[in-house]
């Protein structure tokens, strides 16, 4: 019986490549099948009030807040020209003491 017997896949140094990605997709379905989906953490988006609980700043305006952002301390997200909403995730980052 020789190495490269085209009735079997598993065999021979021409089929390797076609062993391996059958292995690889026996692998996936089964790590699939027994394994649920990750699931990503939500992050919010939260305004400058909330920004100002959270870090205890005593700042009433949103002036803070938007200093944060400019400096790329936080990240946020505008809305308009007037309205910036903040990831909640990157002020507590910050709060824990690195910055996003």
């Amino acid at each position: 019986m020789s190495l490269t017997n085209e009735k079997n896949p598993y065999l021979g140094v021409k089929n390797e490549a076609n062993h391996a990605t059958a292995q690889a997709d026996r692998l996936l379905k089964k790590m699939n099948a027994t394994a649920p989906a990750p699931v990503a953490p939500k992050d919010r988006l939260i305004d400058f009030r909330r920004v100002h609980e959270l870090v205890g700043s005593k700042c009433q305006t949103g002036h803070c807040a938007r200093a944060l952002y400019r400096k790329g301390l936080i990240r946020g997200v505008a809305l308009n020209q007037r309205t910036i909403r903040y990831s909640e995730a990157s002020v507590l980052a910050l709060v824990a003491g690195g910055a996003s």
